[in-house]
């Protein structure tokens, strides 16, 4: 019994000497932190204290130059976990903007060759076009020399187009009539002695057509036949007397004098006060007579 209480006693001791040796580790811990704490704060009130001494010391422009400064401090602190702090007009000092360039040198050289190969392959792409094409239009123009000398076109056009065959034969005719002309000097002769008689001819029956026209025109001109005045027809007739007026002058005063005994008194008297005000404003007048538009005032005032 009695070694099993010196037991728990020595534990309890030992329990005791590492609580205390914990609780000398926190102090010490704390200790150093306040240590820095009081040198931080030390510092701090020693340039507070500097600054201002110099802001007491300083003039106005002084004193706004220093605030900048530390403005300008605090957010180039900011920006500086991001790019590091940017030069004005100067983007080329960024180290990713070196990167970056750094890396085109490299990639350049790729882009450049891909590009050249697309436009050389493209140039040679159209060279092959413009030759096959030049090729089809050679082919296409000869056949279209030969259907235009062949036969067949003409045909064609007399089967689509009458006149136009018509034209070409005439054509052909009078080549072929100047080539006879210039061999036999006697067949012009001839011809134009038959063109001029048939002008003469063509005169003539010019002059005598207007009168033959004329003739025909009264011999096939049909005179109706005139109704009879017993006929049922003549006697159907309508007189239209609508809005006819007998005596306008008689009825513009009889509607006249109908308006205005439809006024009552306090109307003309309101009409007459607010005449004196508005003048010739009938609009305006209108709107204290409910009963009486502008048109109606500028009668009554008529």
């Amino acid at each position: 019994m009695r070694i099993s209480k010196l037991q728990e006693e020595m534990n309890q001791i030992q329990k005791e000497i590492e609580q205390a040796r914990n609780q000398i580790t926190t102090y010490s811990k704390r200790k150093d932190q306040a240590q820095k704490l009081i040198d931080n704060h030390a510092h701090h009130d020693l340039t507070s204290d500097v600054d201002e001494i110099e802001e007491d010391d300083s003039t106005l422009i002084d004193r706004i130059y220093t605030e900048t400064k530390k403005k300008a401090a605090a957010a180039g602190s900011f920006l500086m976990k991001g790019n590091g702090r940017p030069l004005y007009l100067e983007p080329d000092d960024l180290e990713s903007v070196h990167d970056i360039l750094k890396k085109h040198k490299t990639f350049r050289i790729d882009l450049v060759k891909k590009i050249r190969k697309e436009r050389a392959e493209t140039d040679t792409a159209l060279q092959n076009i413009n030759a096959q094409y030049e090729v089809k239009r050679s082919d296409w123009l000869k056949k279209v020399d030969e259907w235009e000398k062949s036969q067949k076109k003409t045909y064609a056009q007399a089967e689509s187009n009458p006149e136009s065959i018509e034209d070409a034969f005439r054509n052909r005719d009078v080549k072929h009539r100047e080539i006879f002309e210039k061999t036999f000097p006697d067949l012009k002769k001839k011809r134009e002695e038959e063109e001029r008689s048939g002008r003469t001819a063509d005169r003539n029956s010019e002059l005598l057509q207007p009168s033959d026209e004329d003739i025909k025109a009264r011999t096939a001109a049909a005179i109706p036949p005139l109704l009879r005045p017993d006929a049922p027809e003549a006697r159907l007739y309508f007189h239209n007397n609508n809005g006819i007026s007998r005596e306008p002058k008689e009825e513009h005063k009889a509607r006249q004098e109908e308006f205005l005994n439809s006024w009552t008194e306090e109307e003309k008297q309101i009409f007459v006060d607010r005449l004196v005000h508005y003048g010739k404003n009938f609009a305006a007048v209108s709107l204290f007579l409910p009963n009486r538009a502008s048109l109606g005032l500028r009668l009554t005032w008529a």
